[in-house]
């Protein structure tokens, strides 16, 4: 009988744990973000609006309003060959930003740039020149000769990294790719080059002079004397400066020791600071020419068009 008991409360709370989810699950309702994709975001929506870029093996997503009034995206993704479903939360505001996103780019009132761009990154979104907007499409890669090796390539857009640099993210037509520019003039470059593009075809070196460009990466992002010089080792800069301080504060002290070897008051060493302070300067520019001469710059360019390759 005190078995019997355990078992049908067992039921009862099964019984009662199967109701509630039926219920939540009543109240879940699929909620259309837009018209533009439907009740179900595809493998080419997401790409063309940019949509769940911390998904990997994203096959499909949908969005669901819950009883209690919030969001979740609820989307489905293949690991490991197995289907797998994961939940991600939104926001009221977030939904109403990305129901503006969508209609917009739909529209072509925008580029399709990733509204989680700048939360992917860490930066801040860039444009690189008024006469291309926020990114670089197809037609404007061709006609500028820019991002035109990247397969099956539709837009570019520019992060900002704080001083350091450059995210840049390339959406092709099959995955959305980054990729790091660590040169912090690389849009000020880009920008006078559409802006004075004719004059800039016409006289490239000129222009390449203008800007100390030495070479350029795989998408056609150039390469300056600067970003070069700042991968150049120091140690001849350091120990140029450190042994020509030492050695003038030497000899200084030196002379002054001598001067004052028949003189009763004692020898001052401002004279020896101030040696110091001029051989060290002198080393510092020194040690900055030798390790500039050192630079094996064939290298060094290899090395950022290997860092900068799209990832």
């Amino acid at each position: 009988m005190k078995y019997l008991s355990f078992g049908l409360v067992f039921l009862l709370l099964l019984e009662i744990t199967l109701f509630s989810i039926a219920k939540a699950e009543e109240h879940e309702k699929v909620f259309i973000i837009s018209e533009k994709v439907g009740e179900v975001i595809d493998v080419q929506e997401r790409i063309r609006y940019a949509l769940f870029p911390q998904i990997k093996g994203f096959k499909s997503a949908v969005f669901l309003k819950l009883s209690d009034g919030n969001f979740v995206a609820e989307v489905t993704y293949e690991k490991n060959g197995d289907e797998k479903t994961t939940r991600i939360s939104q926001s009221t505001i977030e939904i109403i930003s990305l129901i503006d996103y969508i209609e917009k780019a739909s529209e072509g009132k925008i580029r399709s740039i990733s509204l989680a761009g700048e939360a992917k990154t860490g930066g801040k979104l860039v444009s690189v020149s008024g006469k291309v907007g926020a990114s670089i499409d197809k037609s404007e890669s061709s006609e500028y000769g820019i991002f035109i090796n990247i397969p099956n390539f539709e837009c570019a857009t520019f992060y900002r990294m704080g001083k350091d640099g450059y995210v840049i993210q390339i959406q092709s037509t099959t995955d959305t790719l980054f990729s790091v520019v660590s040169d912090a003039a690389v849009v000020s470059i880009l920008k006078d080059y559409v802006k004075r593009y004719k004059s800039v075809k016409a006289n490239r070196a000129s222009f390449e002079r203008k800007w100390s460009i030495i070479a350029y990466d795989e998408q056609g992002i150039p390469i300056t004397e600067n970003e070069i010089l700042g991968k150049k080792g120091s140690c001849c800069t350091l120990g140029c400066t450190l042994g020509g301080g030492a050695a003038a504060g030497f000899l200084v002290a030196f002379g002054e020791a001598i001067s004052y070897m028949d003189r009763s008051e004692e020898p001052s060493l401002v004279p020896v600071f101030v040696g110091a302070i001029l051989g060290g300067a002198i080393g510092y520019l020194k040690g900055s020419m030798f390790d500039r001469n050192m630079i094996n710059k064939p290298r060094i360019i290899e090395q950022i068009r290997k860092s900068r390759a799209p990832k």
